[in-house]
């Protein structure tokens, strides 16, 4: 497939995806630091504290797939645009209250929105770069994100005076974050619609032969599956203490 692309606007649509990519990981990463307040403020449980990551991952072990065909089926722009907003909805209930069952339901709504943006935000790197420095780009793309997560860690240090003031000022800064990743979004989403890669005719040819069937599933070699078993061991591993009781850990 031949992309013709615009070399400057490439770079804008990564710097706004980034933008999008870093509000979103600090959004994820925000309950962790204020996992002792919720418990001393708020009477939440450890329980309920792993729950609000939990309750993120739950919909998105069914509907990942379903995201990926509407990136498919809408385009990579519009997709990150309408998950972007609920992503911020999402923040917004949790920033709103204390409730528990408001909390949970914020997190519900931004995990719904979030695993699809960052499909979105895959394609539109991959489209844009279109095999030129794309694993560059990707590498820049998900440093930010990073740096999204390691801002959250360091909250409590940068953002002290927040924290002071209770559970719900950091959770404010949360979902202003995400409102950051609402504008990152509309402008992926302006380029993708007024400064589209202009796709060759070899490249429409080829989309046309390149379909996918479920039963292709099946036919994955098992270079495939390997992979998918190490993201999900790394996963396991990793993300179950890091994003929930790491600090809370190292605080006690």
């Amino acid at each position: 497939m031949t992309l013709k692309i615009d070399p400057t606007t490439k770079w804008w649509v990564l710097a706004f995806a980034s933008v999008m990519i870093f509000g979103n990981y600090y959004v994820y990463d925000a309950i962790a630091p204020l996992a002792e307040q919720l418990s001393s403020e708020l009477g939440y449980s450890d329980t309920q504290i792993g729950s609000l990551n939990a309750v993120y991952s739950l919909p998105n072990i069914f509907l990942v797939l379903m995201g990926g065909v509407l990136v498919d089926k809408f385009g990579a722009g519009r997709v990150s645009l309408w998950t972007a907003i609920i992503c911020f909805a999402g923040a917004v209930i949790c920033a709103s209250s204390g409730a528990y069952a408001s909390m949970v339901s914020g997190r519900l709504l931004f995990g719904i929105g979030a695993e699809t943006m960052l499909i979105a935000m895959t394609v539109i790197i991959g489209i844009r770069f279109g095999g030129h420095v794309v694993a560059l780009a990707r590498a820049h793309h998900l440093t930010l994100g990073r740096m999204g997560s390691y801002a959250a860690d360091l909250s409590p240090l940068w953002a002290g005076s927040l924290y002071d003031q209770g559970w719900q000022p950091p959770m404010v800064l949360a979902a202003g974050l995400a409102g950051q990743s609402v504008v990152g979004a509309l402008g992926c989403w302006w380029y993708d619609r007024y400064r589209p890669a202009i796709v060759t005719e070899a490249a429409t040819e080829a989309h046309a032969t390149d379909r996918f069937h479920w039963k292709d599933v099946f036919s994955f070699d098992r270079s495939f599956w390997y992979i998918t078993i190490l993201c999900v061991l790394f996963y396991s591993v990793i993300f179950l203490f890091r994003s929930t009781f790491a600090i809370k850990y190292f605080q006690h």
